[in-house]
């Protein structure tokens, strides 16, 4: 009797159709493994936007309502009406029945309140300048931060104040380079190193941290000044004979920045 091949390459064919069917329910099982992956994360990413940009509506009402209160204040200055005392809870009070007469004897005129160096039309600028940088994605805080930083020169009889920003990168471990800031026509150089931010592995990256203490290196014609603080910290020194105020905050455009700005009488 003559051996036939046939049985074995009909065994061979159904084994190699069934490993072909294994193969390809395995790729359909992954890929759906990994569709449901997506559509977490995806939803997680979602979430977490959203919860944002819900923070975001929430610091632009509250500074809209600042500004809001600010402009009736200003209105109401400029009109020669006295501003309201506020209370520590946010309600207007009238004057204490148990003033000093002495302090402000019965009958004497008041003087008029000063009025803010700002027209409605400035107040109005400055409210949409911090609506376009809150709308940029920069941090409220780090606004008030560089708000806060900045003051008026302590010279008397300084009717237009020369005010002058520069910006530098500042020193970490892992910077490879620092920079200098130069103002005042050269005669001011300002440097300054931090602690480095650390990553999520725990490495340090080139960026400093803002919220721990910095070192702040002026450098007024030779004559050297350290300043030291957590942002924003403010300084005085002499260029010339005349006193300029130094104040140094984060930058709010360009991390591991340092902003340093000048004012002083020309």
């Amino acid at each position: 009797m003559r051996y036939s091949p046939e049985p074995r390459r009909r065994s061979n064919r159904l084994l190699i159709f069934f490993l072909a069917l294994i193969v390809i329910a395995g790729g359909i099982l992954s890929l759906g493994i990994a569709y449901q992956v997506g559509v977490a994360q995806s939803s997680d990413r979602i979430a977490s936007l959203l919860n944002d940009l819900e923070a975001h509506r929430r610091l632009v009402s509250d500074l809209s309502a600042r500004a809001a209160r600010a402009e009736q204040e200003l209105a109401r200055l400029q009109a020669g009406q006295p501003a309201e005392a506020v209370t520590p809870a946010g309600s207007a009070e009238g004057p204490s029945p148990t003033a000093d007469p002495a302090v402000a004897p019965p009958g004497t005129p008041s003087a008029p309140p000063a009025p803010l160096p700002l027209s409605q039309d400035a107040m109005q600028t400055l409210v949409a300048a911090i609506h376009e940088r809150l709308g940029a994605g920069v941090p409220a805080d780090r606004l008030v931060a560089a708000i806060s930083a900045m003051s008026a020169p302590a010279q008397q009889g300084c009717t237009a104040p020369r005010s002058e920003s520069r910006s530098f990168l500042a020193k970490t471990p892992v910077t490879r380079d620092p920079s200098t800031a130069r103002l005042m026509d050269g005669h001011l150089r300002v440097n300054g190193s931090g602690i480095s931010v650390k990553a999520q592995n725990g490495r340090p990256e080139a960026w400093f941290d803002p919220t721990q203490p910095v070192a702040i290196v002026i450098d007024a014609d030779g004559q050297t000044t350290t300043l030291n603080g957590v942002l924003p910290i403010e300084g005085d020194v002499e260029i010339e004979g005349k006193p300029v105020h130094l104040a140094a905050a984060s930058d709010a455009d360009k991390r591991g920045f340092i902003a340093i700005t000048t004012t002083s009488c020309p």
